[in-house]
């Protein structure tokens, strides 16, 4: 029920935002300024990922498919876990940025509206997990 009212309330957010920018959710929505930030993040990994198979191309160096299935991977072979404000599409998304982009925390942490040291701690989860994980996602010539 919880996980519902959230999408709704992300949707609503989105399609605000898309239509009328950022300054109106902040006039409709003022008692959830803290809310409203975590919420500003999750849209913009939606836009990383899931707008299209170019943007996240583009963005991840992966298409949408690919990316479906490391995230499976990662999080029933590899144990990735969520944190509580940051799903693994997420983190793996901020990985996956990282490496496309040759980036490093201060400059990843605007986009994703994360802190330099969350986007660490993050990397270094996911990082720790694809090198448990390099038998099956690495093959040898």
């Amino acid at each position: 029920m919880k996980l519902e009212a959230s999408l709704k309330l992300e949707a609503v957010v989105e399609l605000i935002s898309y239509k009328h920018g950022l300054d109106m959710i902040e006039k409709i929505f003022p008692p959830y300024r803290t809310i409203s930030l975590h919420i500003y993040s999750e849209i913009n990994s939606y836009f990383l990922v899931y707008e299209s198979d170019d943007t996240c191309l583009q963005q991840l160096r992966m298409n949408r498919t690919a990316f479906f299935k490391l995230c499976r991977m990662l999080e029933i072979d590899g144990k990735l876990k969520a944190s509580r404000y940051l799903q693994i599409d997420e983190q793996v998304a901020i990985f996956l940025h990282v490496l496309a982009h040759h980036v490093k925390n201060r400059v990843v942490k605007f986009p994703f509206r994360r802190s330099g040291e969350t986007i660490s701690k993050h990397f270094n989860n996911v990082v720790n997990v694809v090198i448990r994980l390099e038998q099956k996602l690495f093959k040898k010539p």
